[in-house]
């Protein structure tokens, strides 16, 4: 059982009769009435536990997951439908005795739980969103190259070939636009940075 902030409504989540699956419910101060669909989850749930982040509405449920190996999954409620957090069955083994919590400040869900793949022992687990950036190509009127979107912090990949441009010949990709900065050449392996990036066609 949880509240949300500020509100003394009580929400409760537990494995519906239907399937073992999870229903959430809230008492809205004359009946029970269910949050979003009942029997939401991919499978039968067990160990289910809930939690509001710090001055949010919105509530979370952790269980385990036995329509994905048994394995630990996080949802929340969108005000519209249930949604996984993160990928479903995210532990690396089957997770018992799920516990889900917020920090004070914080909307990071973290989930501890018996670890039945390492010796029955704790884990504790937090969610962290994948951020992904974009690399830019100023071909400084060359032909144009498409961007490379979603690419994530220290990904590491190959850059396009040259670009064309009339009368003149291509050099490398440089991080300035007056060769000042970092070479590379084309195909050459680039690791992403942590923000979305431009690179400038130097050419001869």
């Amino acid at each position: 059982i949880a509240f949300p902030f500020s509100r003394e409504v009580p929400y409760v989540a537990y494995a519906d009769g239907e399937g073992g699956k999870v229903t959430m419910m809230k008492f809205g101060g004359i009946a029970w009435e269910v949050v979003g669909d009942a029997n939401f989850s991919a499978g039968t749930a067990l160990y289910t536990s809930i939690a509001f982040p710090a001055n949010s509405f919105t509530p979370y449920v952790a269980y385990q997951d036995q329509g994905n190996s048994s394995k630990a999954t996080v949802m929340k409620y969108d005000g519209s439908s249930w949604v996984t957090v993160g990928d479903a069955g995210f532990s690396a083994d089957s997770a018992g005795y799920t516990s889900l919590a917020f920090p004070s400040d914080s909307e990071t869900p973290y989930v501890a739980y018996r670890d039945n793949g390492d010796s029955n022992k704790a884990t504790v687990m937090k969610y962290s969103a994948t951020v992904t950036y974009t690399l830019s190509f100023d071909t400084q009127g060359g032909s144009v190259v498409a961007d490379m979107a979603n690419k994530s912090t220290g990904a590491t990949f190959a850059l396009p070939s040259f670009p064309t441009r009339d009368s003149y010949t291509f050099k490398h990709w440089n991080t300035a636009s007056d060769d000042s900065g970092t070479s590379y050449d084309a195909d050459a392996s680039y690791t992403m940075p942590g923000g979305n990036t431009t690179l400038y066609a130097i050419w001869q």
